[in-house]
């Protein structure tokens, strides 16, 4: 669409995104994700790439407003911005992490909120806009969350995360800006009220208070339910990002995981014998319930649990008051739907029942499935058959992600370096240089996925073999 044509309200909000990138330096604004939000709705239905229909509508809004007014009389730094966000940075950070992004939509990963937080990135760092390897570093930069990582701490070394192991959460909600557009924003905007209007003594047991919520987001890698760090109980729920603090002294963002927000919006979508309002409400409830499950077990800032606490204390503490909330939120419904989820709640010994254990059955199966696939790869490459092997770990890769799998691949070059040593008549130590230069390469690359847990295992692995290197 032609920015001649858009409507006044969409003009004026090309304008003002516009306007403050062109003297922004980068600190966060809502009334530009509100009007950044405005403008993406104008060309949402484009049928592009999202971020590239941005590109094409700011710089055409740049060319017809170029000099006709104050904060556009020089549109230097709008243009330069618009070019590397667009252009370099989005598609380098969509480079960076394509081993656990390929599978998804990119519109839902770079979604309009996204974009502004690139932005935001993008203008902090205007003194290097010069530097050849700018979008490198704006990755690296916004790159920011790592999630629930045990890392040792000793008293000569300070271990930090692999650049890999962070990612940028996906903006769902941000305070005064409202909550995104796509496929999530409905069941969002209710999770949202229904955390506001919930009682407040409710959420200080929880250690949530939805007024210095700043974020709601989610972590687009796929949930690896075989990785150590995973086992905890409830964390596939999600929780404060313990690395980043506000002005309040609180944790922020609270980050979901996908697989959790994926299964709550698939029983809604699938409901038929409810009201789709209906069942969107209980998708929420459940939402919310969650998230307050989670927020009780990470704490909302440093000093929110003593060194002391364990999981088998807040277990039964964390129970109590989300029996409280779903309670209490059946209280406040209007008939029917009230009578239909009592009567549920007696049948099933829990509020809303049916739609928190859905949500414990497609995790189940989620975590079964993954399971079942990876582990047949493995199977199947310790018997020397590649291609069954190379099935069952394209089926986990397109559906659970890449972080699940590189152990395989490792199990793949034990493949090929036996198969390449059968029959061979290369004299001996030609053939071990060979093996140690595919073994080097191929755990570089589980490494550089992060995959530290699974190299004590290919290590293992690699070295049995038939006697090929027994010769005396």
């Amino acid at each position: 669409m032609k920015f001649s044509e858009l409507s006044s309200g969409e003009k004026n909000a090309f304008e003002q995104v516009l306007g403050y990138i062109n003297f922004s330096s980068g600190s966060h604004d809502a009334a530009f994700y509100c009007n950044l939000k405005t403008a993406s709705q104008s060309v949402a239905d484009d049928g592009d790439l999202l971020y590239a229909s941005m590109q094409n509508a700011m710089l055409a809004a740049l060319d017809e407003l170029n000099g006709s007014t104050g904060v556009l009389s020089s549109s230097n730094q709008a243009r330069t911005a618009v070019e590397l966000v667009f252009s370099h940075v989005i598609p380098s950070f969509l480079t960076f992490h394509q081993q656990v992004l390929n599978h998804h939509d990119v519109n839902e990963t770079v979604n309009t909120f996204l974009i502004g937080r690139v932005f935001d990135v993008v203008l902090k760092l205007q003194d290097e806009w010069e530097n050849p390897v700018f979008a490198e570093q704006a990755v690296h930069y916004l790159n920011d969350f790592v999630g629930y990582r045990p890392i040792a701490t000793l008293e000569t070394h300070r271990h930090e995360p692999y650049p890999h192991e962070k990612i940028r959460p996906v903006p769902l909600y941000i305070a005064n800006a409202g909550v995104c557009d796509g496929p999530f924003q409905e069941l969002v905007e209710l999770t949202i009220d229904l955390l506001k209007e919930t009682d407040e003594s409710i959420l200080r047991r929880a250690f949530f208070d939805i007024s210095t919520l700043d974020e709601l987001a989610y972590d687009p890698r796929s949930y690896d339910f075989d990785h150590p760090s995973n086992k905890r109980p409830n964390h596939q729920f999600g929780m404060w990002d313990p690395n980043q603090i506000n002005s309040s002294g609180f944790y922020d963002p609270f980050v979901i995981q996908k697989v959790t927000l994926d299964s709550v919006l698939k029983r809604v979508a699938d409901s038929r014998d409810m009201e789709y309002q209906e069942a969107l409400l209980e998708g929420a409830a459940v939402l919310a319930g969650t998230i307050l499950m989670a927020s009780g077990i990470s704490g909302n800032c440093p000093g929110c649990h003593a060194s002391e606490t364990t999981l088998s204390k807040l277990m039964p503490y964390i129970a109590s008051y989300r029996d409280d909330f779903y309670h209490s939120l059946i209280e406040r419904l209007p008939s029917p739907h009230v009578d239909r989820l009592k009567q549920e709640a007696a049948e099933r010994l829990q509020p809303f029942g049916a739609a928190r254990q859905e949500l414990n059955a497609s995790l189940t199966k989620i975590k079964a499935q993954q399971l079942e696939h990876v582990h047949l790869a493995q199977v199947f490459a310790s018997l020397s058959d590649e291609k069954v092997s190379s099935s069952f770990s394209e089926i986990a890769r397109k559906v659970f992600g890449r972080r699940v799998v590189p152990f395989v691949i490792a199990a793949f070059t034990v493949i090929r370096i036996r198969n390449e040593f059968r029959g061979t008549d290369i004299k001996r130590h030609f053939v071990i240089a060979a093996f140690l230069r595919k073994v080097k390469s191929r755990i570089s690359h589980c490494l550089s996925f992060q995959s530290v847990s699974r190299v004590k295992y290919v290590i293992n692995q690699l070295f049995i073999f038939p006697n090929h290197f027994q010769e005396k």
